[in-house]
């Protein structure tokens, strides 16, 4: 688009530059532009030769001024009527015409036009030279047509004394003789042309309201044309007669005074700028319904009645009417202030209307009357030019009379009753604020109950000046909501108002007090911020400001905080969204309250600078404020979890070191390879007689010669440094043996040694857990267990059906015997002498069925363990 434009504007220039007439003289160049597109027409109502024609688009491009000259021949281009300098500043789109007007009527013959230009700028002054003259344009007459004919042709108006030409044109009969008549009076004629002839009647006359009667006559054959003599009157002075306080009478003189002649009088009667217009055939006219003791002003024009001339000038004059007794009563009200023994009443009153003042106001009467005991009325009067007075009164109420006062009389007083005691009354309304605009301050109040006259409403057209310009209204008592208006209202200015509503007594009281602008302001002030307590999400801003609620610019509605982080961020959902320049992020946070100068930002993004603003704001929008630019610091809870995980690692070093020191210690406190028996909770369930060594088995007083092995199964798998059995191969237990080798085995130096019973893990078929004792391989030997070893283990195989579903499983517990003793009683070996005191001790462990290990010897002595399988899963 702006490439086109440019190629455009490119070309125009071009244009001009290339198509601009330049005639060249010696060493100078001259600007000239010949006319173009002539063109001309008959207006015949108006008898006017409208001429129009053109030059080069250039000359309007530069606005040239210009001058053109228009020659006018008639009958032939020789015979030239009129010659004309148009004079003209070229505009675009504006065309250039001029209309010549003819005393005779161009029907008559045929005319010629041709125009010249020349350039006439004072911005080239070398190019004031005429152009070439135009080609002829011919308008062409109707004398040609072979008609006999008169022009003009239709009905003519013209004013008396005025010349009138016509002509007669003879058509195909131009050998014939035509006369011309103007009445019965014979015009010699001008010869234009074999076919026209001019004729012109000077001085015309009056001679009747029909008209006079113009003909051309060529033997017995006779054309004509009526004219119409008009007359513009003439008129005397104005005469006003009878002025009363609502009449008026005009007279006026007609001159010339026609008596065959009609006049129409046209009579225009204004005051404070309103007209009416009244219109009378007579030289006289009474004017009624005036208003009393009020300028007016008159003025007459007439003009004849038949065939409309032209008006006569205006004729005016003022005049006054006459004044009456005031009509109506005066506004009143008044303030009522609190003094020393008493109240200050200030009492108000605005100007009658003329339209009910009727007369000049000479003073005012005011009439105090107290409402006391004794009454007593004081009259005064105040000025014609006041419009307040000022009076005391004591603590009765008063009833205070005013009226205007002129010449004829006096108007209805005005009545008001003041009392302090009501006014004390009304001391703790609250104030309430409203919102205004350009078109003023709307209000609105609620009624009190009971019978009402009327509410009032006053203030302060500049509340800020010692003279306020005390203002009221009043409303009926239907009404209540209104806008107040006032000139004087101004954008930045607190207006106070306060609503009173009438009793039928004339007594006013307070109902409601309001406050407002027609438009609120800025504040000029600026809040200056500091920061504190800075974190990495959040910090407190604190300012300082000299804003208050006065009542120049706005209501101080409290501060608000514009954040914008320098890079990305977002807000929380109680804050607005504020658009900033570059459409980033920012966020406003709103204080409600005037006296809080400090706010916690929370919510922030550690390590990021945000811009801070506070501002104080009122209706009308906010105050200046300073920026204050912050980065917040680094996230707490790293602080935190350094502060905590540094110690806790210094101190886990130290206790791994001192482990490390004392590892051997503390394996042989907390962790032996072999439990110390004598250390066993088993200790506590077992009940027995003696000392508590002969409860416990010492391995090392027991020297085991050989192991024999009862069904050894094959191992299919090896896992770390366990052996492991697939699948259910083994169905009936394993037994190990421990047995005594020699020719000895049992005598009474021997050590009899116990086989180690132990948990094992039935079949995964097995429904249940069931005790299946280990029998040796010689009944001999077979040794049963106490009664009260035989119920803890009853306890602890039932504590077993607490396995959760799915790892159903069952041990079969073998119990882990002591030594017979000599002397226990059930003992199953009565003819076994009684050994030395030397056991075995095997620890007890679940053994899972189908598994059995197998380990190689230690030393000479033969072991064998039990172990979990693979799922370590007890029954």
């Amino acid at each position: 688009m702006a490439l086109l434009l440019t190629l455009q504007t490119v070309f125009l220039l071009a244009l001009v530059n290339f198509s601009t007439c330049r005639i060249s003289k010696g060493s100078f160049e001259y600007l000239v532009y010949p006319t173009e597109s002539l063109n001309v027409s008959i207006h015949s109502d108006e008898q006017c030769l409208d001429i129009q024609w053109a030059v080069h688009l250039s000359a309007y491009m530069w606005n040239l001024k210009m001058i053109f000259q228009i020659d006018i021949s008639r009958t032939t281009q020789n015979n030239t009527v009129e010659n004309k300098n148009y004079t003209t500043t070229l505009k675009p789109n504006e065309s250039l015409q001029w209309c010549w007007h003819s005393a005779l009527p161009l029907e008559c013959t045929s005319h010629f036009v041709k125009i010249r230009s020349m350039v006439d700028d004072e911005r080239y002054p070398e190019s004031r030279i005429w152009s070439p003259w135009s080609p002829v344009m011919e308008s062409e007459g109707q004398d040609s047509s072979g008609q006999f004919r008169i022009f003009p042709a239709d009905i003519i108006y013209a004013e008396e004394g005025s010349s009138v030409t016509f002509c007669c044109i003879s058509g195909a009969y131009f050998h014939e003789k035509i006369r011309f008549f103007y009445e019965d009076k014979a015009i010699q004629g001008i010869k234009l042309s074999s076919h026209t002839t001019m004729y012109e009647v000077n001085n015309v006359r009056f001679v009747r309201k029909q008209g006079s009667n113009a003909f051309c006559r060529m033997d017995s054959v006779i054309k004509g044309v009526v004219l119409y003599v008009g007359v513009q009157p003439q008129l005397g002075e104005i005469s006003i007669e009878n002025v009363s306080a609502t009449e008026a009478t005009l007279t006026w003189k007609i001159i010339p005074n026609h008596k065959k002649l009609i006049f129409l009088c046209q009579i225009e009667v204004s005051h404070d700028g309103k007209g009416i217009e009244y219109n009378t055939s007579n030289s006289e006219f009474t004017l009624s319904g005036l208003q009393t003791y009020t300028v007016y002003s008159v003025r007459v024009r007439c003009c004849t009645a038949d065939h409309f001339w032209k008006w006569s000038e205006w004729s005016g004059k003022n005049f006054t009417t006459k004044e009456a007794a005031p009509s109506g009563a005066l506004n009143i009200w008044r303030i009522v202030e609190p003094v020393s023994g008493g109240y200050n009443v200030k009492i108000f009153w605005k100007s009658l209307p003329p339209s009910q003042a009727n007369g000049k106001i000479l003073n005012y009467s005011i009439a105090m009357e107290p409402l006391g005991e004794v009454p007593k009325v004081d009259i005064s009067f105040s000025e014609s030019d006041s419009n307040s007075t000022e009076k005391f009164i004591d603590h009765q109420p008063y009833r205070i009379s005013i009226a205007a006062i002129n010449s004829v009389g006096s108007s209805t007083p005005s009545v008001i009753v003041v009392s302090g005691s009501a006014e004390n009354s009304t001391q703790n309304i609250k104030e309430d604020r409203v919102n205004g605009t350009r078109d003023g301050i709307y209000l609105s109040w609620k009624p009190k109950p009971g019978e009402t006259e009327g509410y009032v409403v006053d203030w302060c057209n500049y509340p800020r000046d010692a003279i306020c310009d005390f203002q009221w209204k009043k409303f009926s008592p239907n009404t209540t909501s209104a806008t107040i208006r006032s000139a004087a209202f101004q954008s930045g200015v607190r207006y106070n108002f306060r609503i009173y509503g009438l009793s039928t007594k004339h007594e006013a009281y307070l109902l409601e007090k309001k406050t407002g602008y027609t438009q609120e302001l800025a504040l000029d002030c600026k809040p200056e911020v500091t920061v504190d307590n800075l974190a990495s999400t959040s910090l407190t801003l604190i300012w300082k400001d000299n804003c208050t609620d006065e009542p120049q610019y706005g209501f101080f509605k409290g501060y608000r905080i514009y954040v914008k982080p320098e890079v990305g961020g977002s807000c929380d959902a109680e804050t607005e969204n504020p658009a900033f320049p570059g459409n980033t992020v920012g966020c406003i946070y709103t204080v409600p309250d005037t006296k809080q100068k400090t706010f916690n930002v929370k919510k922030l993004q550690p390590n990021s600078t945000y811009s801070f603003e506070v501002k104080a704001y009122t209706g009308g929008g906010d105050s200046l404020g300073s920026i204050i630019k912050v980065t917040t610091g680094t996230h707490e809870n790293t602080n935190l979890m350094m502060t905590i995980i540094f110690p806790m690692a210094f101190f886990s070093l130290l206790l791994i070191i001192g482990l490390n020191l004392k590892i051997q210690w503390v394996k042989e406190k907390c962790f032996p390879d072999i439990p110390d028996p004598y250390k066993s909770s088993v200790l506590s369930l077992m009940k027995f007689k003696g000392n508590i060594h002969q409860a416990i088995l010492n391995t090392s007083d027991c020297i085991p010669d050989t192991i024999e092995v009862v069904n050894k199964p094959e191992i299919s798998k090896t896992q770390g440094s366990r052996t492991l059995l697939m699948g259910n191969e083994i169905t009936t237990p394993a037994y190990l043996y421990l047995l005594p080798t020699g020719k000895e085995a049992l005598d009474s130096q021997a050590c009899i040694c116990f086989e180690n019973f132990t948990y094992r893990q039935a079949a995964s078929d097995s429904g249940s857990c069931s005790q299946h004792p280990m029998i040796p391989t010689d009944p001999a030997r077979s040794v049963e267990p106490p009664e009260h070893l035989l119920k803890v283990e009853r306890d602890y195989i039932g504590s077993l059906g607490n396995i959760p579903a799915g790892e159903e499983a069952s041990l079969n517990y073998v119990s882990q015997l002591a030594p017979t003793m000599s002397g226990d009683k059930g003992s199953s070996f009565p003819d076994l002498p009684e050994p030395a005191h030397c056991s075995e001790y095997k620890m007890q462990m679940v053994m899972p069925t189908g598994v059995a290990l197998s380990l190689p010897l230690e030393g000479d002595r033969p072991i064998s363990i039990t172990s979990l399988d693979q799922r370590e899963k007890p029954c």
